[in-house]
């Protein structure tokens, strides 16, 4: 009696094996087919880390080998994936496709490999960013903030995105940095100008970015000034009759105060010549 044995299988001793007994009356055969067997190995790192833009298509990969070659099936947080009309499953299951991505897309991926000798898993995180936007945001159309000189101004600038964004801030296309009288907060997304001078009049930008690109919003600070008059509040004038009079009254602010003329408390117009 002979019993050849393999100690060690490997994929090399898989054939056809013949057991041959003989003796002078004839021969007799027995055929054996020996398949080895090899567990499903995933190619690649494992676990994998994906990151898509919203809205945008992503392909999630698996290749795994094996003997048999392995079948392929998808699952995540909530369970196996099934192929339906923005999830694609290409044949053989080695692609997974998610069109129009969604944030309520991101999370764990597993990709299960199994055959008749076991099973390997490859697990993959999908991460979904979305670009920033802006409250109130008009896109080139400027925010018109007018404001009295003096008094305190803010300039709000609230985004939202995934990762959440940097908030960079630009006065007439510098950026914008701290001073005792200007603050930065950013946990609340706010420029802050405690007293205003009429030197912070200008074209302000708040730029929100982040991997997934960036938005701006624009404000227009203007800082007004009540009106003032040059001179004496009150003048005595005196005039020989028939003589032409002439009143000057220059006023100043910010914007350009229109000027209007009375007489003993009516209106008279805004030149007035006495002849």
């Amino acid at each position: 009696l002979c019993l050849p044995q393999v100690l060690n299988a490997q994929v090399s001793v898989t054939g056809q094996y013949v057991c041959v007994a003989e003796n002078a009356a004839g021969s007799a055969e027995k055929h054996f087919n020996l398949n080895v067997h090899v567990p499903p190995t995933v190619v690649g790192v494992s676990p994998e880390n994906v990151t898509v833009v919203v809205n945008n298509l992503v392909s999630l990969t698996c290749e795994a080998s094996g003997i048999p070659p392995p079948m392929l099936s998808w699952l995540n947080d909530r369970g196996p994936i099934k192929a339906k009309s923005n999830v694609l499953i290409m044949p053989g299951g080695r692609t997974l496709q998610i069109l129009n991505v969604k944030v309520s897309d991101g999370g764990k991926y597993s990709c299960v490999a199994i055959n008749a000798a076991g099973q390997a898993y490859k697990h993959i995180y999908l991460t979904v960013y979305v670009p920033p936007s802006i409250r109130g945001n008009s896109g080139d159309v400027p925010v018109e903030v007018n404001v009295l000189v003096g008094k305190s101004v803010t300039l709000e600038c609230e985004s939202n995105a995934i990762p959440p964004p940097i908030i960079t801030w630009y006065k007439n296309g510098r950026v914008v940095t701290e001073t005792t009288n200007l603050h930065i907060l950013p946990g609340i997304q706010i420029l802050k100008i405690k007293r205003s001078e009429v030197s912070d009049t200008g074209q302000y930008v708040c730029m929100a970015s982040n991997v997934a690109g960036q938005v701006n919003k624009n404000f227009h600070l203007n800082i007004h000034v009540p009106p003032s008059i040059d001179g004496p509040a009150e003048e005595s004038v005196v005039e020989t009759i028939s003589n032409p009079v002439a009143f000057t009254c220059d006023a100043t602010g910010i914007p350009p105060p229109s000027l209007k003329w009375l007489k003993n408390g009516h209106t008279i117009g805004t030149v007035i010549i006495f002849v």
